[in-house]
């Protein structure tokens, strides 16, 4: 089994609840980061889910200031994801957080 580091997915949240990321990897996905930008003018409320085998969860919810970043995962917090898995997430303001999601692969 190897692992295989990459850029998982990047982009800007939606105002309307919406796929950011789906796993593919035949064994397993860890997510190690899930960081978020306020680039707006306004305060955003986020709002973070995780669909795990046809189920979808709440999993963060959070106020990002004015030109503020946070972290969805704590430090040293790794996210197992099966393939097919999905983070989903929505802000108050479409285009106004952006976001990045890095972790591994295994094949």
């Amino acid at each position: 089994m190897a692992f295989t580091p990459k850029a998982i997915a990047d982009g800007q949240l939606p105002d309307t609840l919406g796929v950011l990321f789906i796993a593919t990897a035949a064994v397993g996905t860890y997510v190690k980061e899930l960081s978020l930008f306020n680039n707006n003018v306004v305060n955003q409320v986020i709002e973070l889910f995780v669909n795990r085998q046809g189920v979808e969860r709440s999993w963060r919810r959070m106020e990002i200031e004015i030109n503020e970043q946070a972290d969805a995962l704590t430090d040293g917090e790794t996210m197992l994801l099966e393939q097919g898995d999905t983070i989903s997430g929505r802000t108050t303001t479409a285009s106004a957080v952006d976001f990045i999601i890095s972790g591994v692969e295994e094949n």
